[in-house]
């Protein structure tokens, strides 16, 4: 699938109105779709809150098994928010959206090396798989489900964040953090 730069902004406005819905702290450090590396067409440059080379260790801390799996949960829906609202902005139907999920999850729970690293899918996948690799497929699907849930009541402001994206090409976090307070007060 082409990825005009319009469809690569509205992509990365998902993610990034995911994660402020999450978590509206400071937290994303800026959203571009400009002078990316070649194997990239856009970015929101944010910390991930579930570190795969800490998650082990952090799990064994009192407590820490639930937390980390919650973080992982946390990402996997920002992850899969930037798919969703492409696809939602290119008019594929709730249904289609789903049933893709629901081909893309069982093909992962067969066979990983579809992936290249760094995609968003297999940033889901290795989260669901420290969650647990037994339900990779299940979980896949309930993420895609909160994800879209996430969206649903956003959607405007994913499409206003794209457009903004798309004519400026960078949107740094203050710029970002004060128009998500436009967003979320009143």
């Amino acid at each position: 699938m082409d990825n005009p730069p319009l469809y690569v902004a509205i992509h990365e406005a998902g993610h990034a109105v995911a994660m402020l819905a999450q978590q509206p702290g400071p937290r994303i450090d800026y959203i571009s779709i400009v002078d990316q590396p070649a194997d990239r067409v856009g970015i929101v440059h944010a910390q991930a809150r579930f570190q795969p080379n800490l998650a082990d260790v952090a799990a064994q801390a009192e407590g820490g098994r639930p937390l980390i799996e919650r973080l992982a949960w946390q990402d996997a829906v920002e992850f899969l928010a930037g798919p969703i609202a492409e696809w939602r902005f290119r008019k594929q139907s709730k249904l289609v959206r789903l049933l893709t999920a629901r081909d893309i999850a069982s093909r992962l729970a067969l066979d990983n090396t579809l992936l290249k690293t760094g995609e968003d899918a297999e940033k889901v996948l290795v989260r669901l798989r420290w969650r647990n690799p037994d339900t990779v497929e299940e979980e896949f699907i309930a993420a895609w489900e909160e994800s879209e849930a996430l969206l649903k009541p956003r959607w405007t402001a994913v499409q206003e964040l794209g457009l903004w994206l798309h004519r400026q090409g960078r949107i740094e976090d203050d710029q970002l953090y004060d128009w998500w307070n436009t967003q979320t007060s009143g």
